[in-house]
Parts: structure tokens; sequence; C-alpha cells
């Protein structure tokens, strides 16, 4: 990851789930971001309103998009890649191999 990502990424990291509701837990986050970044580096950790459930409720409105159809796998990728494969897509995590497994190849 570019040092330039690194930032961006510091600088606006969001917390939802269940996980999040735990006491203190974007706190204690924001503390181990800043104790792993350079020296006055800008961390910022936002936490949903309702943890547990706006995560479902942003995955309800995608839902019903034309996104949400682009995104999925259809019966034919399925049969020609099987169970396995996983379609990249906007919302997807990208496969990025890391320049020492690079080395290795």
């Amino acid at each position: 990851m570019s040092y330039g990502a690194a930032v961006l990424l510091t600088q606006n990291v969001f917390v939802t789930g269940g996980c999040a509701s735990f006491p203190q837990f974007s706190c204690r986050l924001h503390h181990e971001l800043v104790a792993v970044r350079p020296f006055q580096s800008v961390v910022n950790v936002y936490s949903a309103a309702d943890p547990v459930l706006d995560s479902w409720r942003g995955a309800r409105r995608f839902a019903v998009t034309d996104a949400m159809t682009e995104s999925c796998i259809s019966a034919a990728e399925y049969h020609e890649k099987g169970g396995q494969y996983l379609k990249e897509h906007a919302a997807s995590n990208r496969y990025l191999p890391s320049s020492s497994y690079e080395a290795v190849l």
C-alpha cells in the first residue's frame, strides 16, 4: 500500500458491526492506530450510529440497486468458474499480490 493510501485510510476509519459496541472500542482502535502511524499523523475513527444494524441497513439499500445485479455471479459464471470464484466489483476486496509474493514467482 502506498503511503498516500495509508494516510487517507487512517484519516477515515469507519467502525460498524456488533464488535463496535464493545465499551471504548473506537477509542482503543484510535490509540492503536496512532501508535503504529508516523508521528503527528491524523487518525480519525468514526462509529456507526447503530453499529449492530447500520451495516445491514446499508446492505438492504444496496440490494435493490442495479449495482447489486451487476455484482452477483450468474448461474453460467458459477458453472464455468466454480463455487470458489469471487467476482470483482465496486464493493469487493480486490486481490493485489504483495511485492514479496511477486518476487517468489
